[in-house]
C-alpha cells in the first residue's frame, strides 16, 4: 500500500513544479477550463493518478502502454497540441480496439436479444464495445467543469466495487487496483482546494480505466443485470448524448465546448446565492454526486433484478432533463 503521505507529498511537489513554472496551469487550456477563475492551476490530475497506477503494478508490462496514450492525447489537448477533437477521437478508437482485442474485453451480450444476436459476431462485439468505451471516456470530458465532479463520481464508482468485492463477487481483470480509492480522495482534496484540475488527460484516464474495470466486472460477474453497469455509468453516458441532440437541435457543433451543460447551468444559478467562487463551484460537484450516489446505491440494493436498474436509470435520465429544461429556462429568463 503507497503511503498516504508519500502520496500528497508528491502531489504537492507537482503541483509546486507546475505552477513555479507555469507547466500545464489551466489558463493555457480549453475556455471551458476557465470556468473557474484562479491565477494558476495545474491539470496533473491524470498525471498522478497514471503514477500512482504505474506504482501500484510495479513492473513495466505492455497494461501500461494503453492507458498512457489515452493520458498523453489529454494532456496534449491541455498543452494545445493536438486541438482537432477528431483527431483525438480517432486516436482514441485505435487505442481502445487494441485494447479490447488484446485483453479479451468485448461484451457479447446484453440482454437486448435483437442486439445480442448481432453482438455473436466477434467484429460486431468489439465495435460496440469500443462504442461504449468512446462515449464513456468523452463523457467524462464533458462533465468535467466543476470541481469535485467527475473525481467524486469515480469515488462513488470505486465505493461500489469495494462494497461488491466484500460481498464477494468476483474482480477480474488488469485495471482493479487497492490504492485507486486513496489517490482519488487525495486527488479530491486538492481538487476541493482548487490546487489542481484533471485536465482533458485525467478526465480520459479516468473514463477509460472505470469503463473497463465495469466490463471487466461484467465479464466476471455474468449473472448480474448488464443494466447494473448502465446505471453505474450512466451520467457520462447520458451527458455527452443529450449535449450531441441538444447542440445538434441549436445548429452548434457537437465537439465545441459550450457553457449550457448541466453542472453549468447549475453554477450560474448559485451565482447570486454563493459569493465565494470555489465554494460555489464546489457545490455543483456536491449537487449532482448526491444524487449519483442515490441512484447508485439503491441500485446495489439487487444487482441482479435488470427491471429495478432500468427503472433506476429512466428515473436518473427523466430526473436530469427536468432539471436540465427548469435551469435552461431560468439562464434565458435572466
Amino acid at each position: 500500500m503507497i503511503e498516504i503521505s508519500l502520496l500528497i507529498l508528491t502531489s504537492l511537489f507537482l503541483v509546486y513544479i507546475c505552477n513555479k513554472n507555469s507547466i500545464l496551469t489551466h489558463n493555457i487550456g480549453e475556455v471551458h477550463q476557465n470556468y473557474v477563475k484562479s491565477k494558476k492551476t495545474p491539470l496533473i490530475g491524470g498525471i498522478i493518478f497514471f503514477t500512482i497506477f504505474f506504482i501500484d503494478y510495479k513492473n513495466l508490462s505492455l497494461l501500461h502502454l494503453f492507458p498512457l496514450l489515452i493520458l498523453l492525447i489529454g494532456v496534449l489537448s491541455d498543452l494545445r497540441k493536438m486541438t482537432s477533437a477528431y483527431l483525438r477521437l480517432f486516436i482514441q478508437l485505435i487505442v481502445v480496439v487494441i485494447f479490447i482485442h488484446f485483453y479479451e474485453a468485448s461484451v457479447d451480450m446484453t440482454r437486448i436479444y435483437i442486439l445480442d444476436n448481432y453482438l455473436k459476431n466477434y467484429f460486431v462485439a468489439v465495435l460496440f464495445t469500443t462504442f461504449c468505451v468512446l462515449i464513456i471516456l468523452n463523457g467524462t470530458n464533458f462533465i468535467d467543469g466543476s470541481n469535485l465532479l467527475v473525481i467524486g463520481y469515480f469515488l462513488i464508482l470505486e465505493l461500489a466495487f469495494i462494497n461488491l468485492s466484500l460481498e464477494g463477487l468476483n474482480f477480474e481483470g488488469v485495471l482493479f487496483s487497492n490504492n485507486f480509492l486513496i489517490v482519488l480522495l487525495v486527488l479530491l482534496f486538492f481538487n476541493a482546494i482548487n490546487k489542481l484540475y484533471l485536465g482533458d488527460g485525467g478526465s480520459y484516464l479516468l473514463g477509460f480505466i472505470y469503463s473497463f474495470k465495469c466490463i471487466s466486472f461484467y465479464l466476471s460477474n455474468p449473472n448480474i443485470s448488464p443494466f447494473f453497469i448502465t446505471v453505474l455509468l450512466w451520467y457520462p453516458a447520458f451527458e455527452i448524448l443529450f449535449s450531441i441532440l441538444r447542440k445538434y437541435n441549436f445548429n452548434k457543433s457537437p465537439i465545441k465546448p459550450d457553457s449550457n451543460h448541466l453542472h453549468q447551468l447549475i453554477y450560474f444559478l448559485l451565482i447570486k446565492r454563493v459569493s465565494n467562487n470555489i465554494l460555489r463551484n464546489n457545490l455543483v460537484g456536491i449537487i449532482i454526486n448526491i444524487f449519483n450516489l442515490s441512484i447508485i446505491y439503491f441500485s446495489l440494493s439487487d444487482i441482479y433484478n435488470t427491471q429495478l436498474q432500468i427503472l433506476l436509470f429512466m428515473f436518473a435520465i427523466s430526473i436530469y432533463i427536468f432539471v436540465y429544461v427548469r435551469l435552461l429556462k431560468f439562464k434565458l429568463g435572466k
